[in-house]
């Protein structure tokens, strides 16, 4: 037998409607819960991992709560800290700089500065 899709009445089309969308419909209800199961399976999976490691090397939890807010996500401590010791470092080397320029000998003459680059 042929299929004609002329020999269609509104009873089959309807059947084939529900039939596909329900079939549809379905399969990204499945696939969304099937992703957030494997999620959660990986999830509990790395928990149970993180805790052996954790029960084998004990040291390796920080012991105090400040070590734990520093190592923690963000622009607060950290970012700060960095900037401050950026801050020193080149407070630094501006007086290292100034220093050097008023050392009382420089003079266009004096080689000192780049003695290691000229060749005798």
């Amino acid at each position: 037998m042929v299929f004609n899709p002329l020999d269609l009445d509104y009873r089959r089309v309807i059947q084939l409607v529900v039939i596909i969308g329900g079939y549809i419909i379905v399969r990204q209800r499945f696939v969304a819960y099937m992703k957030t199961k494997s999620l959660d399976e990986k999830l509990e999976k790395d928990k149970a991992i993180k805790t052996r490691k954790l029960i084998q090397r004990p040291e390796d939890l920080p012991s105090d709560p400040i070590s734990v807010s520093e190592m923690s996500w963000g622009w607060g401590k950290p970012t700060r800290k960095k900037m401050k010791t950026q801050e020193k470092l080149l407070e630094e080397r501006i007086r290292e700089a100034a220093e050097k320029t008023q050392g009382g000998d420089f003079t266009a003459d004096n080689d000192d500065d780049i003695a290691d680059l000229l060749i005798e």
